[in-house]
């Protein structure tokens, strides 16, 4: 059968969803490549995109100001061995700018007291980070150790809220922080409201504070810093430093052949 009748249908089938089309083409593409490698085709089908343009939409990392974010560590009840617990993990997600996966995992050899220092290997990069225990974070993991924390032998600082008592998940941290944001009162309408836009909002506000991007990098635990200049697109006030005054057009530009611009 011909190659063009596979063509004309494949392309037919990605342009009737426009609203997901860019993961039928990534799937469409994985799949392709499999079958080349089965030596199910020969691929000829390798350029068969190449007319099929899809632009992704520009993604705006989640991020809220340094004033919501004190309103979300403040909404946090202490009274409780499981709010101290969730304070403490708050704390390492909005000061430090640790991952779900990365709270989830902390253990208590992470964690150098005598130099106030927080060092551990990231999950997701396993890139060794150290980063300094900020006297809010300390004090808070404390007081959940003392009278909060269910008695264990677990080496895992954090543990589940409810017997028995395992090591804390990722899934558990990004449920608590994402209901704790959510309870706070804050506006999270078109936002994601999870441990990662606590990242976002760590990010944010030391841009703000004009750190520089090699200590943003470093401190979020990038392994290159061109990672951390996707955060530059949240930098207004920077960004409105770089507007370029437009001139004015005079009028006679408008009356152009005839004034045709105005008709």
């Amino acid at each position: 059968m011909p190659q063009n009748k596979y063509r004309h249908g494949l392309l037919a089938f990605v342009s009737s969803h426009p609203t997901n089309k860019v993961n039928i083409v990534s799937a469409l593409r994985v799949l392709f490549r499999f079958w080349k490698q089965e030596h199910i085709f020969d691929g000829r089908f390798d350029d068969l995109f190449d007319t099929c343009k899809v632009w992704k939409r520009e993604q705006m990392p989640s991020f809220y100001t340094a004033e919501e974010i004190m309103v979300v560590e403040n909404s946090i009840s202490r009274s409780s061995g499981v709010g101290k617990r969730n304070y403490a993990m708050v704390l390492l997600a909005s000061r430090l700018g640790l991952r779900a996966s990365d709270i989830a995992g902390l253990q208590f050899n992470n964690i150098d007291w005598d130099k106030n220092l927080i060092i551990f290997k990231m999950q997701k990069t396993g890139k060794t980070i150290e980063l300094p225990l900020l006297a809010d974070v300390g004090n808070a993991i404390i007081d959940y150790l003392r009278h909060g924390r269910p008695n264990s032998t677990l080496q895992n600082v954090f543990l589940s809220a409810r017997a028995p008592y395992v090591g804390a998940t990722k899934a558990c941290v990004c449920a608590a922080i994402n209901t704790i944001i959510c309870h706070s009162g804050i506006d999270t309408g078109g936002k994601h409201h999870g441990p990662h836009s606590l990242r976002h909002s760590l990010a944010a506000t030391m841009l703000n504070n004009g750190t520089v991007l090699p200590v943003i990098s470093e401190t979020l635990g990038h392994k290159i810093t061109q990672t951390t200049m996707s955060y530059l697109k949240i930098d207004i006030a920077s960004l409105l430093k770089c507007a370029l005054p437009v001139p004015p057009v005079p009028n006679a530009f408008y009356m152009q052949r005839g004034g045709a611009f105005y008709e």
